[in-house]
């Protein structure tokens, strides 16, 4: 294939992906803060399987940089996540991918790896710009719902697979997949293409302790019963954590990252009453009251979390610094 031919190709595979991402954007937000289809990354698994990680490097890079431009996302929290999520997927895709040419079925196999991957990079990159622990709670959901995200997306671009490679030239590629049903050869799951698949792996399980793999079991039940008196620890980028106690009902008024959102504590329980964000995941989300549950609110990088530490004096706790609606 020619380079202007090549080019063409790229910019009308980045007009379908932003497209695709347009479409998602007008569909009801899921009730999970991070799940969504993506329906989008699709075209960038074609991208990654006909040509190689360098290519879909490039192409990644231009898609979110064109989605942020579209939604005006572009320098804030989302766009970076958006980043983070696409560079995960593509770095574990792209070890795993020789081992998913062998045969064009591993493609839903490699999609699905994908789809964890990205979900766990967006974990990761919000932990880094709220500098908050309390959200690998998420992970219990968008764990499953990235593997299953990558199937539905695997499946489609299976079966779209042999129109992409007769409209790309099937001809012109290096590297010809094996035909499905063909046999794999003798060491079907060893040597070197089995090798970038274990290293795949062995980077999920980075990102995920990363993502917060070590609060797991808290984020799937809750913590047990507070030890001692339960309280609120209120966690926003670059201001001091707010600490309220569970049990003294009252409604504040918290303005973080050009948004003001109602936090309210009523019958030690904790929830975002309403926020102006713009998909509004944290009201979503609704009351929690164990230990280690928490409310995350991306636009606003505020994470609410349930605390219980029989050693926190009511001494430590904020008097009320963010503005007070009622008490």
């Amino acid at each position: 294939m020619s380079a202007s031919r090549r080019v063409a190709l790229f910019a009308c595979l980045l007009a379908l992906s932003l497209a695709l991402y347009l479409v998602e954007r007008w569909l009801p937000p899921p009730p999970v803060p991070g799940a969504h289809l993506g329906l989008a990354n699709g075209v960038m698994l074609l991208v990654l399987w006909q040509w190689g990680t360098r290519a879909a490097a490039g192409f990644g890079a231009c898609r979110v940089l064109a989605a942020a431009l579209a939604s005006g996302r572009l320098g804030g929290p989302g766009f970076w996540m958006s980043m983070a999520g696409a560079a995960a997927s593509l770095a574990v895709m792209g070890l795993a991918r020789p081992w998913a040419r062998r045969g064009p079925g591993r493609l839903v196999l490699l999609s699905m790896l994908g789809g964890v991957a990205h979900n766990l990079g967006q974990l990761t990159a919000f932990r880094v710009l709220v500098h908050a622990g309390g959200v690998g709670w998420l992970m219990t959901a968008l764990v499953p719902l990235g593997a299953l995200a990558g199937l539905l997306v695997g499946l489609g671009a299976r079966r779209l697979l042999s129109v992409f490679e007769r409209v790309v030239g099937a001809h012109s590629r290096r590297v010809a997949p094996a035909r499905e049903g063909s046999a794999p050869g003798r060491g079907g799951w060893a040597g070197p293409e089995s090798l970038g698949l274990a290293a795949a792996a062995m980077l999920l399980l980075v990102m995920a302790a990363s993502a917060g793999g070590d609060r797991l079991a808290t984020a799937a039940w809750g913590g047990g019963p507070a030890q001692g008196r339960p309280a609120v620890l209120v966690e926003a980028a670059g201001r001091p954590p707010l600490v309220w106690p569970l049990d003294v009902d009252r409604m504040e008024r918290l303005q973080a990252g050009g948004v003001t959102m109602v936090l309210e504590v009523r019958d030690g329980r904790v929830r975002v009453q309403r926020s102006d964000c713009p998909e509004r995941w944290c009201v979503r989300t609704g009351w929690i009251d164990r230990p280690g549950q928490s409310i995350v609110c991306v636009p606003a990088r505020v994470v609410v979390t349930v605390v219980g530490d029989a050693s926190a004096s009511p001494e430590t706790w904020s008097p009320g610094d963010a503005d007070a609606v009622s008490r």
